[in-house]
Order: C-alpha cells, then sequence, then structure tokens
C-alpha cells in the first residue's frame, strides 16, 4: 500500500498581510461596484487589536459606512484580504471557456504602500464544486472552492447582515405590544402567581388567552428577513410606509425586546420592515406574518367576560329590574382557597349549589368585542364580584338586538354576548334557594 501524507489538498495563491491591505473593491458582474475599506487596529508588530468601528466588523463600505457586512461577507473579504486556498493549477486553459475574459467578478486588493493585486473569478466547474480563478500577471488558471464564488459575485446588498429568528421562549415573556390594530394599540402583560398570567392593560383591562398570546409571542420570535432593501434615516421612511407603521412587540425577562416594525406592500408577497433600531430596512414573506394577520382584541383576549377565580371571591351581586340576587362565601383563614359556608342571598347552602348558580354568572363569554355603534337599550343584569383583597369589579348587560347583550365592564371592555345566555343566568339566579 502507498504511504499516506499529511500533505493538504490545497496551496494559497499569495501570502499577504492583514495589517498591509488598504481596501478591496468589488466588481460583479451586472452590479455596482463597492469599496470594503480596512477598519482594522494594529499595533506596531502587526498584530491586530481589534476595529475601530461600532459595528464590530473589520470593513466598512466606502460612502455607505453604515452598511452591516452578513459574518459570511466579511469573513470571505478578511480571508481575501490574506490568502485565497486553491485545490489545482491548470497552465494551459481557454480562458474564455472558464469565464475569465468576461468574468463574474474582479476583486483588487489595494495595499496601503498604493500596490495592487487583482483577482478574476470566472465560471463554476460543471460539477459546481469549484470556480476557476486567475491573477494579473499569471498566466496560469487555478481552481478554487465554490464559496469564494458564492459570496464574491454577489450584489453589495445581498452580503448585508439579514436579522434571523431569535432564541426565546414564551414562557420567557413578560410582555406583549401591537399597534396599527383596528383596536388601537394593545398592550399585554403578565404577572406571576396569578391563574389568569397574561391581562390587556390597554386600551382595555381584561384577562388575556394565553394560548393565544404564546402563539403569537412564538411566532414572533421565529421571523427573519428575507431580503435587505437599503438603510435611511427616519426622513425617508415614508417611501416604505414605515414613517408610522404597525409594530409587533414583546419583552422577556432578560431584557430581550424584539420590535418588528411592518410598512408597506414590497410585492411578490413580501412587506417593507425594520427588525432592530438602525436604519435597515428589509422586505419579509407575509407567509412569515400569518401569526399577526388578525391579532387583536378578539383573538387575544380571554373569552369570558368576567373571569373571576372563585377562590378570591368574597361575593357576587347581581341586580336585576326585579330585585337582587348575591352569592357569598365565609372562609375559615386566609389560607383557604375553598370557603367552609356558602350563601345563597342569606340561605345557607351547598357548595355543589353555590358553584352551580356562581358557573352561570362567570361562564357568560363574548362572541366578539363590540362594535362603536352598538349600544343597549335596556337594562337585564348588573354584576358586581367583590374580591377577599376589598377590590370590585362591575359588569354591566344590556339588551342590545334580538340576539345580542351588550356587556360592558368597568376595565373599558365593551362585548356582544348571546341574549339567550345571559337569560339562561337569570333564570338559574331565580331558582330555589
Amino acid at each position: 500500500a502507498p504511504e499516506s501524507t499529511d500533505a493538504p489538498g490545497y496551496f494559497m495563491l499569495y501570502e499577504d498581510s492583514v495589517a498591509a491591505l488598504k481596501s478591496i473593491t468589488v466588481q460583479a458582474k451586472g452590479s455596482q461596484r463597492y469599496t470594503a475599506v480596512s477598519d482594522m487596529a494594529f499595533d506596531q508588530n502587526g498584530n491586530l487589536l481589534g476595529v475601530y468601528n461600532a459595528l464590530s466588523q473589520p470593513f466598512l463600505v466606502s460612502g455607505q459606512e453604515d452598511f452591516t457586512f452578513s459574518t459570511a461577507a466579511w469573513q470571505m473579504l478578511l480571508l481575501t484580504a490574506q490568502h485565497i486556498p486553491a485545490t489545482a493549477t491548470y497552465p494551459a486553459l481557454d480562458r474564455d471557456a472558464c469565464g475569465l475574459t468576461d468574468p463574474d467578478a474582479v476583486i483588487t486588493l489595494t495595499r496601503k504602500d498604493g500596490t495592487t493585486r487583482v483577482l478574476r473569478i470566472g465560471r463554476l466547474t460543471s460539477d459546481g464544486a469549484s470556480c476557476y480563478v486567475s491573477l494579473d500577471g499569471d498566466t496560469n488558471v487555478y481552481l478554487v472552492p465554490y464559496d469564494f464564488h458564492e459570496t464574491m459575485v454577489q450584489p453589495l446588498n445581498a452580503l448585508h447582515t439579514l436579522p434571523g429568528a431569535i432564541d426565546e421562549s414564551a414562557s420567557a415573556a413578560v410582555q406583549i405590544a401591537l399597534t396599527g390594530t383596528d383596536d388601537g394599540q394593545l398592550i399585554f402583560t403578565k404577572s406571576s402567581g396569578k391563574l389568569m398570567a397574561w391581562s390587556s392593560t390597554s386600551p382595555i383591562t381584561h384577562a388575556g388567552s394565553t394560548e393565544r398570546i404564546e402563539a403569537f409571542i412564538t411566532g414572533l420570535c421565529a421571523v427573519s428577513a428575507d431580503e435587505y432593501v437599503t438603510t435611511l434615516a427616519a426622513a425617508g421612511l415614508a417611501v416604505y410606509g414605515l414613517d408610522a407603521p404597525r409594530r409587533l412587540i414583546a419583552a422577556f425577562q432578560d431584557g430581550t425586546i424584539r420590535d418588528i416594525h411592518l410598512g408597506s406592500d414590497a410585492g411578490d408577497g413580501m412587506v417593507y420592515a425594520r427588525m432592530d433600531r438602525t436604519g435597515d430596512i428589509y422586505r419579509i414573506r407575509r407567509t412569515q406574518l400569518t401569526f399577526a394577520e388578525n391579532a387583536g382584541l378578539n383573538t387575544l383576549l380571554d373569552r369570558f367576560v368576567s373571569p373571576v377565580v372563585v377562590a378570591t371571591l368574597s361575593q357576587v351581586r347581581v341586580t336585576t329590574a326585579d330585585g337582587e340576587t348575591t352569592l357569598r362565601i365565609e372562609y375559615e383563614n386566609g389560607d383557604d382557597n375553598i370557603g367552609q359556608r356558602w350563601f345563597w342571598d342569606e340561605n345557607a347552602v351547598t357548595r355543589d349549589e353555590f358553584t352551580d348558580a356562581y358557573l352561570s354568572i362567570i361562564a357568560l363569554q363574548f362572541d366578539q368585542t363590540a362594535p362603536q355603534e352598538a349600544a343597549g337599550t335596556s337594562l337585564l343584569a348588573d354584576v358586581t364580584f367583590t374580591l377577599r383583597d376589598g377590590s370590585t369589579s362591575t359588569v354591566r348587560y344590556e339588551a342590545c338586538d334580538a340576539f345580542y347583550a351588550l356587556a360592558t365592564t368597568d376595565g373599558g371592555g365593551r362585548f356582544l354576548v348571546r341574549l339567550t345566555d345571559v337569560e339562561n343566568m337569570l333564570t338559574v339566579l331565580k331558582g330555589e334557594k
């Protein structure tokens, strides 16, 4: 058997000092030329100390210094500044057949002393694993791994970093907010230690649906930009509908905030968006945003009109045109979450009898939030909950039309509840005590 060898399967086309580099100019076929200027800091011995810019990248685009290269892009530029690995050398290949007479890209490395090095990138090989490369002043044609071609023949915008999904759990979120909805600005906040963890704080106060809110957060965390468009100052955002955007926001326990601004239609099933605090504008596929299409009070609120947990209740009073009914619980001590005695008006009842009556009150669910023009015509019932901590909450039910009752809460909620459901509640409360 032949002896094994540890010799690498590649060699370097050249070896240059990164400290000596001034800039790299790239002219991709059919694209605008750009120059990446070195912004690296070196000590007197040529050792890299860091970079000067706030973007934390080794290159800045001349005339567009706020452009942020993707990691793959600036790494390839840095590699080009030092050396390019080749896997084969051909001294007599047809340059036209290799795509080198009309190259896919021409790269010019300019050193601080004014000297230059020019590389030409031809087409990919038939197997797609390599590309043809030549050096000015060198008659040979070289094979270089395909990813050099894949990166360096791209237009500048294709090399911009693209914000991606974030690694956050919906259970770690503490607040969400939406603007530009049919209901105005929505804010939902999470409170620890409560059975109903999420609650709306704007524009109304009401319990939120944990399942639907967490689905919204999961969708928001998964959004990633599809294309970079441009970088603009605030004055130019109106062109993309981003001067008054719809915003999707989630805040997490560790301080992370995901804040996506959505603008006008960008064509091809996309929408213009901003995904960070810079002026960078991207395009996002609308299919990524289905989780937010109908997000609003109707979808994010808990459907129960008055979700008062019985363990927190002291009493509930229902007032109608015919009189008043009260359900009351007496507890043994502060740790008692069940109660020891239950009363329907002033009559002692069993826990099951109390529960059946109480469920008729709190089981009422709304079909939808009430439109602005919806108004009550006559009182059906006023329901006042008094909690063990002394706080109170109220719901007023009024007939609205032949099918619905209008439920108005002291938290600002206006909901349409089926009239038959309210009538069933009143029937139960008129029963035998």
